[in-house]
């Protein structure tokens, strides 16, 4: 009786592989309500982030809205383009034009403007070109000594027909440029144009023959020296010009007859000044972006 009771016990324990089953039943079971609370926990976070990108272009929109409408009502209150009380009509509009051939002796307002009576302006914005280019190279400092792995990144694919035509080419535009720097005080031009025509020009050599042949003629020091004479000479002339005017004594430095080249006194040298400043520093960058040093 004993033996049959124990059978009986055996026979209604789980066999192995119904054990087996039955396990992975349970973890069947466990997988699916740990992906129903994930899935739940994702639909919450996509609903969250979808309110959040919601607001945020509300947001946006009502902030540009009311700036706009602020801008608009400020408009409101500027006087009407030609109106007598219009910031161009004063008294320096009018010295501009009365008076700026007589006391410039510059055909050409706008340099008659910005290197006589801004000139000191013009000064800060030629150191702002040179302050740049510096500071860039005082950051580059710590890569001088790194071997480029891959000097065909920046040299010329020696094209002869790119070479033959920047030989033809690069005179002429470095000609245009010192034509538009000589003729900026009685034409449209001057030293930020035809400095930046010039700077054209450099790069343009540097794309077809290579920074090797560029840095014969054009390295750190050329750029430094040149950039240090013009802003020197800059400065230095335009403050003899103010110190002489406030003190009534005539300048060494004559006007000139309005239309000649030689014409605006100290405002031809200033052009050079500002052409040559110009140069270097679109050359500078250039060589800074594409190879790491001038």
């Amino acid at each position: 009786m004993k033996k049959l009771d124990a059978f009986m016990e055996l026979a209604e324990l789980p066999s192995s592989d119904d054990a087996a089953l039955l396990h992975r039943e349970k973890e069947d079971d466990a997988l699916q309500q740990d992906e129903l609370g994930s899935g739940t926990k994702q639909t919450v976070g996509h609903a969250t982030a979808e309110t959040g990108h919601f607001l945020y272009y509300v947001i946006a929109i009502v902030g540009a809205l009311v700036l706009l409408g602020t801008l608009l009502y400020c408009v409101s209150f500027l006087p009407r383009l030609g109106g007598s009380a219009s910031p161009t009509q004063n008294d320096i509009y009018t010295e501009y034009v009365e008076n700026g051939i007589e006391k410039t002796g510059a055909v050409n307002f706008v340099t008659g403007m910005i290197l006589d009576y801004r000139a000191f302006d013009t000064l800060g914005e030629s150191f702002v070109l040179f302050t740049a280019v510096t500071c860039v190279l005082i950051l580059l400092q710590g890569f001088k000594d790194r071997k480029e792995k891959n000097d065909g990144l920046y040299q010329p694919l020696h094209d002869p027909i790119l070479r033959d035509g920047c030989s033809i080419l690069v005179p002429l535009i470095f000609l245009l440029g010192v034509y538009v720097i000589l003729n900026g005080s009685i034409s449209p031009g001057g030293g930020f144009s035809g400095g930046a025509i010039m700077g054209a020009g450099l790069i343009v050599y540097a794309i077809a023959f290579g920074f090797d042949k560029a840095g014969q003629f054009f390295t750190n020091k050329t750029f430094r020296a040149v950039s240090g004479a013009a802003l020197l000479t800059y400065c230095g002339s335009k403050t003899y010009s103010f110190l002489t005017g406030a003190m009534g004594v005539e300048s060494v430095v004559p006007l000139g007859i309005p239309g000649a080249i030689l014409s605006g006194g100290i405002i031809f040298i200033l052009n050079v000044c500002v052409g040559l400043v110009v140069t270097c520093t679109m050359f500078g960058f250039y060589a800074l972006f594409n190879k790491g040093e001038i």
